[in-house]
């Protein structure tokens, strides 16, 4: 019998589809509704892919869709993270919590950046910050099958 940890789950090929996979699960997650896309290619879109209002937030919620290469293997800057957060907050309506996701695998030393910047944010009034990466939306996969 198979358990959750024995079904690997590969990213989609493109970052259309990674997008709105990510609409999909977090709409759930984060319990949103109003949720829209915002913007479409070429536009400027301060560093927010999708956003809609979470019941879990009480507020508006940004999310940054990150996509990475699988072969060879590309990740997350410290870099991108803070010029997306720099960006994110320039968003209107001002946002109450921002999610960064992306294809690239779990790192240790990208998990605790985003934690400080969350932890600044939240210090100056501003919008917390959180990472999702490949390993951990597999992981929703696994647990929520009918997304």
């Amino acid at each position: 019998m198979l358990n959750e940890w024995d079904m690997s789950i590969p990213p989609p090929a493109n970052w259309q589809d990674f997008e709105l996979l990510c609409w999909d699960i977090f709409s759930e997650t984060l319990d949103l509704s109003e949720v829209k896309r915002y913007g479409r290619p070429g536009q400027a879109q301060q560093g927010v892919d999708i956003f809609g209002r979470s019941n879990k937030y009480h507020g508006w919620v940004g999310l940054q869709c990150k996509k990475k290469e699988v072969s060879p293997q590309t990740q997350l800057t410290e870099n991108e993270i803070f010029q997306e957060v720099q960006k994110a907050r320039t968003f209107t309506p001002p946002i109450v919590h921002y999610t960064i996701l992306t294809t690239a695998p779990r790192d240790v030393k990208i998990q605790s950046f985003v934690a400080e910047i969350s932890t600044r944010n939240q210090e100056s009034g501003q919008f917390s910050v959180e990472i999702y990466f490949w390993d951990d939306i597999a992981d929703l996969l696994r647990k929520n099958p009918d997304i």
